[in-house]
């Protein structure tokens, strides 16, 4: 075909600390993956991975992977990953399970009960509630409305719960995590 190129696509898997600072890149023993996205379910972006003989600290570490596309790189996320137990054996070809940060929000539960009172600034509870589950909410969007009414949370309740019925109560979009793994939610703008 006349004109016609072909594409140069290359992938590196990047290892980060829970801080989201590289600390490295996965070998290039990584057999195989898959990455799926679907705004309809809870935690947005899901994959896998599997690996010969990784020599990770999971507990500790991040996995953000990286398209590279006639040399121009583009991230692909950041994902948390999830190792089963037993899968350390030095020789293994190990799964890796892997899960966007909206996860970390929905497993963190509230111990007790907690109580939002009426007049405070939406965003600014999103943030506390990202934040206090030990994450960065530095990409929310700023916003001055305040919540109508209190809300109070019973004990069980999640992180993800509570953001997203803050959010709704002020107008704002679905909270999501972008490809730089940040935490991003905005006014809802109803589609033309």
């Amino acid at each position: 075909m006349a004109g016609s190129k072909q594409r140069i696509v290359d992938l590196r898997i990047e290892l980060l600390d829970l801080t989201g600072t590289p600390i490295g890149e996965l070998p290039s023993a990584t057999t195989d993956g898959s990455i799926t996205l679907a705004v309809d379910q809870p935690i947005h972006g899901t994959g896998s991975l599997t690996c010969v003989n990784p020599d990770v600290d999971w507990l500790k570490t991040r996995v953000r992977p990286v398209f590279i596309i006639d040399g121009v790189e583009q991230a692909a996320g950041v994902y948390v990953p999830a190792v089963p137990r037993g899968a350390y054996a030095a020789t293994a070809v190990m799964g890796v399970q892997l899960m966007d940060k909206l996860s970390l929000l929905a497993q963190d539960r509230l111990d007790t009960w907690l109580t939002i009172p009426a007049g405070r600034i939406g965003t600014d509870v999103i943030r506390e509630v990202i934040e206090g589950a030990g994450q960065d909410a530095g990409a929310i969007t700023p916003s001055t409305a305040t919540l109508r009414t209190a809300l109070v949370f019973a004990p069980g309740t999640t992180k993800l719960q509570i953001v997203d019925l803050v959010r709704e109560s002020i107008g704002y979009s679905v909270l999501w995590c972008d490809w730089e793994g940040q935490y991003r939610t905005e006014p809802f703008v109803m589609p033309a």
